[in-house]
């Protein structure tokens, strides 16, 4: 009992950790746990901005070549000394409050000039009614050399800073620069974008392929982070998880040539995708703040950056592959943010052609798509040849109708990554530079995910044994799951299954991998030696078991929401699935002691009994197993 205790613990910090959109640690805000604190704080209010004349002015540019535009930035010059309010805690560490009211913003996103958090110290940022909270900020996670930073879009009109140091501490650096007043609704009803309704989730049968790519891929935050583009993380050929990120050159210079965007305060968010095809909403995506730049052409419209914070291996990221001959792909798949909203895929099925950009030379691929197109956002997206590597980022479409939508304008003109990998003859304008550093001349180069780790499997495992095996990567070969065996295999990337693995009448067997949510034979993450001479099912016995935990049926993209969060101790439950699937219902303390619990969950509305204030866990476990679990705050 008390191992499980401790695991499911453990569990529960795990997943409560990667629901935080922006890198950060562990934490509460203080104020949501110390009643004590006085509720007035200092408030800031921005001058009003004139959303018309914005979305106006936006129309009268519109070119698909050119970032989506969301936001206004407002300078400003706000810090620890000129505003805001400070308290003093009982046992000497301050607390500095400052709120921010912007008139009419959807959103509030922050640039800040100077920054600089000293050891123990914590930033967090929330909304008014607290349903979206950034942080904690700390030394580690967002200090750098450049002393500055950004946070993301937090939805609404009002957000609040809440900056934490300890007694001891010497004083923190926060100087905000640029409030960033959102006049485009990059949340709105259903929190996706506003795409042509002739896009593709990347979650739908079209995506299946490309579980493991859309996790290189991400939107990015441009223009004073007024504006979106999106970009991909890639690999070299040193494969040491160099976080290299190709994106666009218009995204970060005009036509002029004169930069518009300061990579340092770039937010790149992954994982921005539906649940499910067609349904539900984005939840958990991961974010990182600022980049360096590396190398830029406005000849084949690439940028090269490196990421300033390091995916950690149990984020998921993944690094794509590249291929930088010439050969015109025989058939070609975008994967994309058009518009702003959750991932998107589009797929030509045909042989691309090599094209110029109003005149010149042929530095482009056109493709167009026979499923799917790509709009503004979808700037500087990575385009995939039939092997599963890079060829290309998008440019736009040379002639591209404003009057037109983009459903019936399914044209793609990408820069091509074979021109740019020589660019303009100097490091500072080509890739191979930085994508191939030792000079070793490789032409093509598969993807990398940020796992560590590789297990080879060649055993038999014996009747009524239970068995574990994880790694990143699993090889399994001349391996015997014997009747009354139980075995899961769980990777973090790929398992690769060899014809002569076996498994007999009676066994269980459980495949796990993380990178994808999808059962997927022919995917890029789930491999078979030898498919042209047998199948994995030919050595499947007729009453052997064999469970999969990325099918649909095992729920991996379900998700529990908490109306509201936080609460009074009652709320309401709601689910994007039936709520009989959900078997056990357990909601616990930060010490794991139960305060409610049901195996018979027959109402979306519950109430605590006489539960204190505080920080809790809420954890569904359903009926294939999984858990899913969200934090909740009780205040009265």
């Amino acid at each position: 009992m008390k191992t499980f205790k401790l695991t499911f613990i453990f569990l529960l910090l795990l997943i409560a950790k990667q629901s935080f959109a922006q890198m950060s640690e562990e934490g509460v805000p203080p104020s949501f746990l110390n009643k004590a604190l006085p509720k007035s704080v200092a408030i800031e209010t921005m001058p009003r901005v004139n959303a018309d004349s914005l979305i106006n002015a936006d129309a009268a540019e519109s070119k698909i070549d050119r970032p989506y535009r969301f936001g206004y930035a407002i300078d400003v010059n706000l810090n620890l000394y000129n505003c805001g309010t400070w308290d003093t805690l009982e046992n000497g560490d301050k607390l500095w409050r400052l709120k921010i009211f912007s008139e009419n913003a959807y959103s509030i996103n922050l640039i800040f000039d100077n920054f600089w958090l000293p050891e123990s110290a914590k930033l967090f940022i929330y909304n008014e009614d607290e349903s979206m909270i950034l942080g904690a900020f700390t030394a580690r996670t967002s200090n750098n050399e450049s002393n500055m930073f950004a946070t993301d879009l937090i939805q609404g009109n009002t957000i609040v800073l809440e900056y934490y140091e300890p007694a001891y501490s010497q004083r923190g650096i926060i100087n905000i620069g640029m409030v960033i007043h959102a006049y485009r609704d990059m949340f709105n009803n259903r929190g996706l974008g506003n795409s042509g309704n002739c896009n593709i989730d990347v979650m739908c049968p079209l995506g299946d392929d490309w579980c493991v790519e859309r996790h290189a891929v991400s939107q990015i935050l441009v223009n004073n982070n007024t504006a979106i583009c999106t970009g991909c993380l890639i690999n070299n050929v040193r494969q040491d998880l160099t976080p290299y990120y190709l994106t666009a050159n218009h995204c970060f210079f005009n036509d002029n040539g004169i930069q518009t965007t300061n990579p340092t305060t770039c937010i790149f968010r992954f994982g921005y995708w539906r649940p499910r095809c067609d349904s539900g909403r984005p939840s958990g995506h991961k974010s990182f703040t600022g980049a360096d730049l590396k190398a830029h052409h406005a000849g084949s419209d690439f940028t090269l950056l490196k990421l300033t914070q390091q995916p950690e291996s149990e984020q998921g990221i993944f690094y794509a592959g590249w291929d930088n001959t010439n050969i015109p792909a025989q058939n070609a798949t975008a994967i994309h943010h058009p518009s702003g909203d959750a991932m998107k895929i589009s797929h030509d099925a045909d042989l691309i052609i090599a094209i110029s950009w109003f005149g010149g030379p042929q530095n482009h691929w056109r493709t167009t798509f026979d499923q799917g197109v790509v709009e503004h956002v979808s700037s500087g997206s990575p385009l995939f040849n039939q092997n599963h590597r890079i060829i290309g980022q998008l440019h736009g479409n040379q002639n591209y109708n404003p009057y037109l939508t983009y459903c019936k304008q399914p044209i793609g003109e990408y820069g091509r990554f074979d021109v740019s990998w020589s660019g303009g003859g100097t490091s500072s304008t080509r890739l191979k530079d930085w994508l191939d550093p030792d000079e070793t001349g490789t032409y093509i180069l598969d993807g990398i995910y940020t796992c560590e780790g590789n297990k080879s499997i060649s055993k038999t495992y014996k009747s009524g044994s239970n068995n574990t095996e994880e790694s990143c990567r699993i090889t399994i070969s001349n391996t015997t799951i014997q009747s009354g065996a139980t075995v899961k295999f769980h990777a973090k990337d790929r398992i690769v299954i060899n014809p002569d693995t076996y498994m007999r009448d009676g066994s269980h067997v459980l495949f796990e991998i993380d990178v994808c949510g999808i059962w997927n034979k022919s995917g890029s993450n789930f491999y078979y030696s030898n498919e042209t001479d047998g199948d994995l099912y030919n050595n499947i016995e007729e009453t052997a078991l064999l469970q999969t935990d990325f099918t649909e049926s095992n729920f991996r993209n379900a998700e529990i929401k908490l109306i509201p969060n936080p609460n009074s101790g009652t709320f309401q439950l709601e689910t994007n699935f039936p709520l009989s699937d959900i078997t056990h219902l357990k909601i616990t303390n930060m010490l794991g002691i139960s305060v409610y619990e049901t195996q018979n969950l027959t109402t979306n509305s519950i109430q605590l009994q006489n539960a204190a204030n505080g920080l809790y866990f809420v954890v569904a476990m359903l009926k294939d197993g999984n858990l899913l679990a969200q934090k909740m705050m009780v205040g009265r």
